[in-house]
């Protein structure tokens, strides 16, 4: 979680649950105003039959919404709708629960009812749709899920994003790392010059002592120059030999500056193998027909993001449909001759390696490169 923000986190889960929300209540709006505008449309239908009386026109209101209902595909995938339909007046005329008695049907019942519908279309007609769509049909799920993939992409662009600084991040790491070590070469190598001299004065300084002994009972007047010259050669070693430590100090520093180094490195490897374990549970979560080894995702997050992404449009190949692959070459081992792996060739520079397992799935192998492709060989040779 280094190179990802947490507000960006937050905002991806809750992003879905809120647009859901909106949605829900914009397509019941909308619905309603459309669904409404359809039925004022179709709800009377032919005024011959109304006005000559072979029909009420309650029933065909009741006949025209019922036909119209038939044909909408969002009140089968569960959107609930419920129609009144009523005169200015106030009149209800659906829904209305009255079932006529077609042995009563005379001429005068028919005028009867002709002027009653004559009438009541006179007042004119007030329709009203309510739409409500529960939380647990196909539309809320479509919908919920298509914001869950949106925040998956803002997630997903966000993460390389950090991907790319953490990667900046180790190169500039390593070229510190790489300068400090050419310092400690550098210095430990004057070190060992110094300590050079320093044996070299400290031989010269026996030998002098031993050549000012014999000298002594020889020449006494020769006495302070001798003993000048070794008040220099000592003034000379004091000084390689502060030298000396003053270098062993610095290497010592140096030494705990590449131990912090490395510890640093080691976090960031746990990072990436944490960023590993995320890629491996959206793996999972997104391409159920397809199995992945522990090589194969390492490689996969190793990738550049080019590389990547087209890495990841042959895995959603391969787990849709297998055959639309373009398959280079296939790769036999030593220990499974019989079930051969298949090499594809990603953006030029990228190869995949995948097999078939008894179970019908597909089993990625390996994802790495063309600088990759001799110990990838190899390792599938061993499989």
């Amino acid at each position: 979680m280094k190179f990802l923000p947490f507000k960006i986190l937050f905002l991806c889960i809750l992003i879905p649950p809120l647009f859901f929300l909106f949605t829900l209540h914009f397509t019941e709006s909308y619905i309603k105003k459309k669904y409404t505008a359809e039925i004022e449309e179709v709800c009377i239908g032919d005024t011959t039959p109304l006005f000559k009386g072979s029909i009420t026109l309650r029933d065909a209101v009741k006949k025209n919404i019922a036909i119209y209902l038939e044909t909408k595909l969002l009140i089968k995938w569960g959107v609930q709708i419920n129609i009144t339909v009523k005169t200015k007046k106030g009149i209800r005329l659906f829904p209305f629960f009255y079932q006529q008695d077609d042995n009563e049907f005379s001429i005068d019942k028919s005028r009867i009812i002709a002027s009653e519908n004559y009438h009541l279309l006179k007042d004119g007609l007030l329709v009203n749709a309510d739409i409500i769509i529960p939380y647990d049909t196909k539309i809320s799920y479509f919908i919920f899920l298509f914001y869950i993939f949106i925040s998956l992409i803002i997630l997903y662009c966000f993460y390389n994003i950090g991907a790319q600084k953490a990667k900046k991040h180790e190169f500039i790491k390593n070229r510190r790392i790489k300068g400090l070590e050419e310092k400690h070469t550098r210095y430990a190598k004057q070190a060992f010059i110094h300590e050079q001299k320093r044996s070299k004065l400290l031989n010269d300084l026996i030998n002098v002592k031993k050549e000012l002994e014999k000298e002594k009972l020889k020449v006494i007047k020769n006495e302070d120059e001798m003993l000048e010259e070794i008040s220099l050669y000592e003034e000379e070693l004091e000084e390689s030999t502060s030298l000396l430590k003053h270098q062993q100090k610095y290497i010592d520093s140096l030494k705990l500056r590449i131990k912090e180094l490395d510890h640093a490195k080691e976090k960031e490897k746990k990072h990436i193998e944490k960023a590993s374990e995320v890629v491996t549970r959206r793996f999972k979560a997104l391409y159920k027909n397809i199995l992945f080894t522990k090589r194969a995702l390492e490689g996969f997050v190793s990738l550049d993001n080019e590389i990547k992404i087209k890495s990841e449009e042959v895995i959603h190949q391969l787990n849709e449909n297998f055959t639309k692959v373009s398959i280079k070459r296939k790769v036999f081992s030593k220990k499974d001759n019989k079930n051969p792996s298949f090499e594809v060739v990603i953006a030029y520079k990228g190869r995949l390696y995948f097999r078939h397992t008894k179970d019908g799935k597909i089993n990625i192998l390996v994802i790495g490169t063309k600088k990759t492709q001799h110990k990838d060989l190899m390792y599938i040779d061993k499989l």
